[in-house]
C-alpha cells in the first residue's frame, strides 16, 4: 500500500506522531512518504535534516503567508 501523510510541522506533537506512524507502516512493508512545510521560525537558519522518506514543500515566505492568512481569516490555505 502507498501512504502519504501531510502535516504543518514535522517536529511538533502531531508531526512526531506522523513520523512514528510512517515508521511503523514502513516496518510492515508499506511505501510511505511524509511532507511538511518549511519552518518560518527565525531560529532556523536552514532546514533541519529531513527524516527518512520526508520532504519539505513550500518556502519560508509561502509558509509565513499561509500562517498569517490562517490567523486573520481562520481558513486553512494549502500551499504544497
Amino acid at each position: 500500500m502507498k501512504i502519504i501523510k501531510l502535516n504543518m510541522m514535522h517536529n511538533g506533537s502531531t508531526g512526531k506522531i506522523m513520523l512514528q506512524i510512517a515508521k511503523k507502516a514502513r516496518e510492515r512493508g508499506h511505501q510511505v512518504k511524509t511532507f511538511s512545510t518549511n519552518t518560518f521560525s527565525l531560529k532556523y537558519k536552514k532546514l533541519p535534516v529531513a527524516p527518512e522518506g520526508h520532504e519539505y514543500c513550500g518556502s519560508f515566505f509561502e509558509n509565513a503567508i499561509h500562517y498569517t492568512l490562517a490567523q486573520f481569516f481562520y481558513i486553512n490555505f494549502t500551499i504544497c
